[in-house]
This record gives C-alpha cells, structure tokens and sequence, in this order.
C-alpha cells in the first residue's frame, strides 16, 4: 500500500489518539516527528499496523507543507485544536466533537468578537427576508458580528444586509472555500476586515448534505445567541436548531407571526422563544435586554400571537384616518414609512379585530371617514 492511499484519521478516531497522547509521556503530536514507531506503540499501546499508518500519514509532510504554501499564497490560512489562534468557543462547546483543523481567510481576530448567529432555508418568503434583514442591521448596530452559513436564502441574506450596515460577518461553510475567496466581492470585504470565512473541511471540497448539516454545530458554537428567520420540518435548519435545543449552546429566537412556516412553530413548541418582528423593531438598540427579557418568558402553548404588539393600539388611531379609501400593504408601509410586514400584520390584527375590512384592492376602514389630512407617525 502505498504512502498516499493510507487515509487520514477521521475526527473520531484522532480524538481517540489525542486521549492516548495526553495520557502518555509523549504529550502532543509534534513528539511524534521527535520519536520512533517503537515509541509509540510501547506509550500509546498501539499495534504494528496502526504505527506503520501514522508513519506513512507524518511522511506526506512535504506534500502538506507545498499545500500549505499554496493556500497561503491565495489567502487561506490554517489553525489547529493545538494552537491559540484556535476558536474558544468550539473546544468549551462542542469539546470532542469540535474540528482538529481550520480553514480561514480573513482577519483571524474577528473571532473574539460578540456574535449572533442568524440561520435559515434556502427559499424563505418576502417576510422571512424582511425579518432577516432586519434582525442582521439590528444584530450591527448593536455591536455584534453577525454568524451565518453562507448559503442561498436566509444566510446570504443575512451577511448581505449585515455588511450593508457596516458590519462584520462570519460566513461558516461546508464547502468550496477556495472557490469563494477568489470572488472579487468577496475579496474586497475580506481585504476591508470585514468579512471571515471559516471553515472545517478542505477548501476545494464540492457540497455533501451531510457535511452542510455537520457544519451547523460550527455556527451556533460561535454566537451568543442565534435567531431562527425560516424552517422547514426537515433539512439543515431544521436539525442544526434541535441540535442546538438539545445542547443548549445557545438561546434559539425563532420568527413568529401569523404565517411563519410549520418549522418555526414546531421549533417554539420545542423550546425555542418566540419573537416577533415589531419587536425586534423596538429592540433596535438594546437587544441584550431585550433577549434577557423574552428568555425569562414563558412561551405560550399557542405559537399564533393573541396581539401582535401592545404598540397597535398607540399607532393604530394614526394609520386608521389614512385607510378612508382602499390601501394596500405597500400603500401603507411607503405613507408611514414602515417595513411592509410590520404595516401587513398591523392591518391583519385591525382585521382581525372588524376595525377595517379586506377588500379586492387591499384594506378600507369599515365606516368612511369624512375628509382626510396628511398624517404621520412621528
């Protein structure tokens, strides 16, 4: 068998080995390059066949270091479970199951930052994408960097907006990192410090489904907290939010309103605290207190809102003079200067409540009012 058909140790078993190491005069894997095959079969209590492959994997080392010049030169840089540069998050969280190696570019200190994490599908609705938005220019300027898988959708979404606002974002993926990085946008954010690809598997690895759904751990280790936009009842957002229910590494907000995908609402039902996107509105500046407040709530066992904000009855009396002839959602949302859902679940709580009608063209006050004035909300 030849040097290079011998395959490299699986996460699995390196952790296996590491214990043997730590538990042995030879310590760390650098002893290795230091001792004999007879060595580490008499300290790691290793057979002939197990020394013989790790002698054959340590002689790639001049094949690994051309490697290492190679992605270098285009920018990736490498840090193992062995070296400081290496996430705290990941070894306090995810322990034995956090990656011996990573694969980066960009600014390294970016992971010391403050982060939330904001994940979702890859196909989300015009609500999800508005409260994506949102929740990423909220997560800026209250001074976190934004964690996000870099996929189509939600994830995209989210690192778009969140460098729109200025600020950083860590974009976490499965795969194709070399092929990323000579993006020129990419570049450019990389180039300004303000983006960090971060990733636990070869930079020219093509995309598995498993190893996207194995990469989720990797985004919700390094936030503080982690919002839920979109989910379906299946996939990665899916498993990686339960994952996260199950370990707890991290308090889960997930969207909620009337029409948010059956995902959302098993995941509330599951644990995950419920929030809406009025409220993220009003949390604008202080979204630490605010999530210290809803995670002290206990979510209610319907995940349908009975109000959508106790801020309706203060704004609606305005909104109502305007509705003396048919509006539609956009009409609303341009007049007063709102986000489109935020106008669209105000008008469906007034319909709710028979204060106005749906009509073919959108809504109408059910009682015309006699003449009208320029109005506004602030």
């Amino acid at each position: 068998m030849s040097n290079f058909s011998v395959k490299p140790y699986t996460l699995k078993q390196w952790e296996s080995l590491s214990k043997k190491l730590l538990m042995s005069n030879l310590k760390r894997p650098k002893a290795f390059l230091e001792t004999t095959p007879i060595e580490w079969m008499t300290e790691l209590q290793i057979n002939n066949e197990e020394a013989e492959r790790i002698g054959k994997l340590l002689s790639r080392s001049g094949q690994l270091a051309i490697e290492i010049e190679r992605l270098s030169s285009i920018g990736i840089w490498i840090t193992t479970r062995a070296e400081s540069t290496y996430p705290n998050r990941y070894k306090k969280l995810l322990r034995t199951n956090s990656p011996v190696v990573l694969y980066g570019a960009g600014d390294i200190n970016i992971l010391e930052n403050r982060a939330i994490a904001i994940v979702g599908s890859r196909d989300v609705d015009q609500s999800g994408k508005e409260f994506t938005e949102l929740v990423a220019t909220t997560v800026v300027n209250n001074g976190y960097t934004v964690v996000s898988g870099g996929s189509r959708g939600v994830d995209s979404i989210a690192e778009n907006a969140a460098l729109l606002a200025k600020g950083k974002v860590i974009s976490v993926l499965s795969d194709s990192l070399e092929t990323t990085i000579r993006k020129k946008e990419t570049r450019n954010q990389i180039l300004n410090s303000n983006l960090l690809l971060l990733s636990a598997y070869n930079p020219i690895a093509r995309f598995k489904g498993y190893t996207a759904i194995e990469r989720n751990k990797h985004i919700y280790a390094l936030a503080d907290y982690t919002f839920v936009s979109s989910s379906d009842k299946k996939g990665g957002t899916w498993a990686g939010a339960n994952e996260n229910l199950n370990f707890a590494w991290n308090p889960l907000l997930v969207r909620n309103s009337i029409d948010v995908p059956e995902g959302n609402e098993a995941l509330i039902k599951l644990g995950g605290i419920p929030i809406l996107f009025d409220e993220v509105v009003g949390a604008s500046r202080n979204l630490d207190e605010f999530i210290e407040l809803k995670k002290n709530i206990v979510s209610p066992i319907s995940t349908k809102p009975a109000t959508v904000y106790n801020l309706f009855d203060t704004v609606w009396p305005v909104i109502e003079k305007y509705l003396h002839e048919d509006r539609s959602v956009n009409d609303v949302s341009i007049y007063f200067a709102l986000y489109p859902e935020q106008a669209r679940l105000w008008l469906e709580e007034a319909v709710k409540n028979n204060r106005i009608k749906r009509t073919t063209k959108g809504y109408k006050k059910t009682t015309p009012i006699q003449g009208h004035e320029q109005i506004t909300l602030f």
